[in-house]
């Protein structure tokens, strides 16, 4: 056998972390980020701006937070294995959930969750987060 040397330079092979940190963030931000849901403005600069993660410790405490590892094993678990097919499965999710406490859906049908006026409607309709990303497990995976 010959002697072989892996050049893992993105840490996939030994690690997928780096990813799932990438799925969490891009999570935070379509929830909290005055441009997408901005589901709680607590979580915003003083400017009032969304303000992305600066360090390595804080994209990991913020992604998982936000996407426990405990979703990202149970949506494993169902051969959804994709850091980005695991993000917009939450983000399907995260928004089937907000849209269930909207009274009305009228104003927002069809839904068009990538176009700036749907977002306005939607932010108007006062969605409460039942739970907001990250605080406890959202679904029952069982």
């Amino acid at each position: 056998m010959n002697n072989l040397v892996v050049f893992d330079l993105d840490g996939v092979i030994t690690s997928e972390d780096a990813y799932w940190d990438a799925a969490g963030l891009t999570l935070h931000e379509l929830c909290y980020s005055p441009r997408y849901w901005n589901l709680d403005k607590s979580t915003l600069g003083a400017d009032g701006q969304y303000q992305p993660v600066m360090t390595a410790e804080e994209s990991r405490s913020t992604s998982r937070a936000t996407f426990p590892e405990g979703e990202i094993l149970a949506l494993k678990a169902r051969a959804i294995n994709s850091n980005w097919d695991t993000c917009y499965v939450m983000a399907c999710f995260h928004l089937i959930d907000l849209l269930s406490g909207v009274p009305d859906l009228t104003d927002l049908l069809p839904l068009q969750p990538w176009d700036f006026e749907w977002l306005a409607s939607f932010r108007k309709q006062g969605i409460q987060k039942k739970r907001l990303p990250g605080s406890k497990q959202l679904f029952n995976w069982s």
